[in-house]
Formats: C-alpha cells, structure tokens, sequence
C-alpha cells in the first residue's frame, strides 16, 4: 500500500511541475505579446527623428554643403622642420615608419 501511494505521490509531483511549467511559459507569453508591437514602434519613431544625421557616401560626394571646405595653411619653415625631426623621432622610437594621410576620401 505505501510503495502505491509513493508512486502516486512521485507521479503527481511530477504532473504538478510540468504544468507550472507549462503555465509559466504561457503567462511570460502574454505579458510578452504586445511588446514586440511597442519596441517597433519606437524604433520607427528613433528611425523618423534621426534620419536627417545618415547621409549617403554619394550624397556627400555630389552636394558640396555637406562636407567642409578644404582650405590651405601656411607654414612656417622653421615649424615645418621642427614637425619633420618629431615625426623622424617618434618613428624611430616605434620602430615603424610613421604613415602621414593628407586627404581621406570617402
């Protein structure tokens, strides 16, 4: 009589969790349902306001407003000659060459 009842016992344990389970799953569902709708709406909204700070690569190429005016600085020589021995300097506490970009294009 008691190995029956312990049967019992272990089988309805076992039936109880899988339906806290089960109900678990379904109540995190629910609370979970209307949100996916929210989250997108707010991405629209962010999408919306920030659209006018991503510009296109071409359209920076093509409208000249978008990007800054390239001007011309004059240099000294004594400067220009006091930046060349830094750069030589520092290169050779690197160990490697330094690498000098005058104009990146897009």
């Amino acid at each position: 009589m008691t190995g029956n009842l312990t049967e019992n016992t272990l089988k309805a344990i076992k039936k109880i969790d899988k339906v806290r389970g089960d109900r678990e799953v379904r109540h995190i569902k629910c609370r979970m349902k209307g949100n996916k709708a929210k989250e997108q709406k707010q991405e629209i909204k962010e999408l919306e306001q920030g659209i006018v700070l991503v510009k296109a690569p071409f359209v920076l190429r093509e409208d000249s407003s978008c990007t800054l005016p390239k001007i011309k600085v004059k240099v000294s020589q004594e400067h220009a000659d006091e930046n060349q021995l830094m750069e030589n300097e520092s290169s050779n506490l690197l160990g490697a060459p330094t690498l000098m970009l005058s104009c990146i294009k897009l």
